[in-house]
């Protein structure tokens, strides 16, 4: 069984395992990697069982380069940055169902979105890793909110690493938070069973939040409960 020293272990190993286990993309073969899997016969009989792990992302890149930070440089330069409301609108008349915008980060993005026919927004700053200054999800989540008034779900992502940051984000007005990094940590810590165990914790550490704040149920969370040291707590 995990617990979370477990968890952070695993994602401080996960920050320094492309380096360590000679990743690189597309995969060859090191001496380090191949003693790796030697050490490690049932991860390695999944992997001849299934085959590796694909990056869907990454497809067709793989020829222009053999280096992975080149090829890291090459998904940066996919981002097309003349791509402008008319093209949304286009995406918007074309796909017949639910459409949601992620990336959102200003209020005036948000309502311009909303008016174009989203169904949902994303909070994003996409990790923090294409732009590092780029402002935090949650400090950009109340004027989304504003903006929005409710017409359709906001949604945020990005820096969830524990269960208070879950609890913050529901206070201030989020409908749902995405979560990708904390599975991962657990992956790389033991599979299948070690994600469903990372989200075990921050399903009973969010609980124990809860209780210690007096809040019974998601729907009772407010703003209230964020601490503004310049103008007190909210009575909102």
């Amino acid at each position: 069984m995990l617990d979370r020293g477990e968890i952070e272990l695993a994602e401080q190993s996960a920050l320094a395992m492309p380096i360590r286990n000679d990743f690189a993309v597309p995969f060859r073969y090191t001496p380090r990697n191949v003693i790796d899997f030697a050490q490690r016969p049932a991860w390695a009989l999944g992997m001849l069982r299934h085959g590796l792990p694909v990056m869907e992302n990454l497809i067709g890149l793989e020829s222009a380069t053999t280096d992975a930070s080149a090829i890291a440089s090459s998904v940066g330069r996919n981002y097309d940055a003349a791509f402008d409301w008319a093209a949304l609108q286009k995406i918007r008349d074309t796909w017949p169902r639910k459409l949601i915008v992620k990336g959102i980060v200003a209020p005036e993005d948000a309502s311009r979105a909303v008016q174009l026919g989203a169904d949902a927004l994303v909070v994003s700053n996409h990790g923090g890793r294409q732009l590092d200054g780029a402002v935090a999800t949650l400090d950009a989540l109340p004027g989304v909110l504003n903006a929005v008034a409710g017409r359709v779900p906001v949604l945020i992502d990005g820096g969830i690493r524990r269960d208070s940051d879950l609890l913050k984000a529901f206070s201030l007005g989020a409908t749902r938070a995405l979560i990708g990094r904390a599975t991962l940590y657990g992956v790389a810590a033991a599979g299948e069973p070690g994600a469903k165990r990372a989200l075990a914790i921050l399903s009973d550490e969010l609980v124990r939040s809860m209780q210690l704040c007096g809040v019974p149920s998601l729907a009772h969370a407010h703003r209230g409960l964020i601490f503004n040291p310049a103008a007190g707590p909210s009575n909102s």
